[in-house]
């Protein structure tokens, strides 16, 4: 059954990436093997292939990008579960009709591919009630505009038996317009891209960026992730009813707490121990309590590189989700071996040191591996520059990429949200074997990842460049 997907006009990179692993989690099926055709609108009309992503522009600038899609679901029940979940999607519809003008909209509302999709508002025994709606996407018409644009499907509507409601239809009938320009803004206003007219299924999430916004949380920090991304970050993991999901970063619980409102159980942990107890009123629980979300099983003061989560076969949690320091605001930090006397121990607090980012990566990748579950997922954070390559996303035997989607952040830097799958145990050992022969053939043409020095870089501060600190190898020493 074909829907029209209606995105929202704001991270551009990650609305199909969401909108496909929602998809994965519903039918419990990998990316990989799920097929929807899904495919721009605008190309069914032109013939020609659209892109799907935009292309950044001139410093600053980003092109919106396509944000009607149509796609093969399986019914209703499964398309109301999608938006149920995906929080850039802004809405999914049955299409009725669909033109590059009112005029060929219109004349489509017949034909074969569209004469079925009305059938629900031409029963003459329960004569369901309708409203029409108006939207335009890179426009805002006024109520006299709205009103002349539902006229024009006057000889549409006004053979359907029953009434029009304002309130509580049983149907939500939407013309909506494509109109943004697509070179950006301050084009004048033309011929629109395309025009639908659709009957609404469901809306998406976006109001959770709204109710769980950092604006009106108790507890908040320099760091705090933002409440949508945070979303979209527990479904890109598939976190669900009953999982146990960590975050290692945690800070004020910003991810902890978008995963805890799907209904997981959450652990969480970090080197702070400031940002781990807050302040007064201000701490992780009184924002738990705030959105009335179970509190955290726990928060750990700990280091990944030396996690006092016990590693076990099978594995601990069904997701890690986090956002690992990027050496800016916050650097890469581990303990550092202290020697105390015996009668301080009770009111000492260990010290810590920073650690090189390749070194800090590294040890967290195995720290996410050794406490999945086979087929728990990872998701973080890469910052990076704008000499990015596909090869500088760290790996891991035990782990799988399944997820690479940009953020940009500033015309030189720019973030990459990474999911990774748990491997079972007998294709870890494979992926060892094979990375052995690779890491042989290509230690001659080895380089510097992107994300390395990235605050001697984009802050020009030579003296926080990662050379100066010691190895891994000789920390842990």
């Amino acid at each position: 059954m074909r829907f029209l997907l209606q995105f929202r006009g704001l991270h551009n990179d990650l609305r199909l990436p969401e909108f496909q692993s929602v998809l994965a989690l519903i039918r419990q099926q990998p990316e990989s093997s799920i097929d929807v055709n899904l495919v721009p609108s605008l190309s069914t009309l032109t013939g020609k292939p659209t892109p799907t992503n935009p292309k950044r522009g001139p410093a600053g600038s980003v092109i919106y990008g396509e944000i009607f899609f149509f796609a093969d679901l399986k019914d209703v029940a499964e398309a109301r579960a999608l938006a149920s979940r995906c929080v850039l999607l802004r809405a999914i519809y049955i299409t009725c009709g669909h033109g590059d003008s009112y005029e060929q909209c219109i004349g489509s509302i017949d034909s074969p591919a569209f004469k079925d999709t009305l059938a629900p508002l031409r029963c003459e025994k329960t004569k369901p009630s309708f409203r029409c709606f108006v939207e335009a996407f890179g426009r805002k018409y006024s109520v006299e505009q709205q009103l002349e644009r539902i006229h024009k499907f006057s000889e549409v509507l006004r053979p359907f038996p029953g009434v029009v409601r304002m309130k509580d239809a049983d149907h939500q009938l939407w013309i909506l317009e494509d109109a943004f320009p697509v070179q950006g803004h301050g084009t004048p206003h033309g011929k629109p891209r395309q025009v639908f007219f659709a009957r609404k299924v469901a809306d998406g999430q976006k109001h959770l960026g709204s109710k769980y916004s950092l604006k009106r949380r108790r507890y908040i920090g320099p760091t705090s992730m933002d409440a949508e991304l945070s979303f979209v970050m527990a479904n890109m993991a598939h976190v669900r009813k009953d999982d146990l999901v960590n975050d290692p970063f945690c800070g004020t619980g910003g991810i902890m707490l978008a995963c805890a409102a799907r209904g997981a159980h959450v652990i969480g942990g970090d080197i702070n121990i400031l940002a781990l107890r807050g302040k007064g009123e201000a701490t992780i629980d009184a924002n738990f309590d705030q959105y009335e979300v179970p509190r955290p099983l726990g928060n750990i003061r700990a280091d990944v590189l030396n996690s006092p989560i016990v590693e076990r076969p099978g594995g601990v949690f069904d997701a890690v989700v986090c956002d690992p320091p990027y050496g800016i605001k916050e650097g890469m930090k581990v303990f550092r071996e202290d020697f105390v006397d015996a009668s301080l121990q009770r009111n000492h607090f260990q010290g810590t040191q920073r650690v090189r980012f390749v070194d800090f990566l590294a040890g967290f990748l195995e720290y996410a591996a050794s406490v999945l579950v086979p087929g728990g997922r990872l998701v973080y954070w890469l910052p990076t520059t704008t000499d990015y390559t596909a090869e500088d996303v760290p790996t891991n035997a035990a782990l799988r990429l399944v997820g690479n989607c940009e953020q940009p952040l500033t015309s030189r830097m720019s973030r990459r949200m990474i999911t990774m799958v748990r491997l079972s145990e007998k294709e870890r050992e494979h992926n060892e074997s094979e990375k052995a022969k690779q890491v042989k053939m290509k230690d001659a043409e080895m380089r510097t990842p992107a994300h390395v020095d990235l605050a001697c870089k984009l802050l020009r501060q030579p003296q926080r460049a990662e050379s100066r600190l010691r190895s891994r190898e000789a920390t842990l020493m």
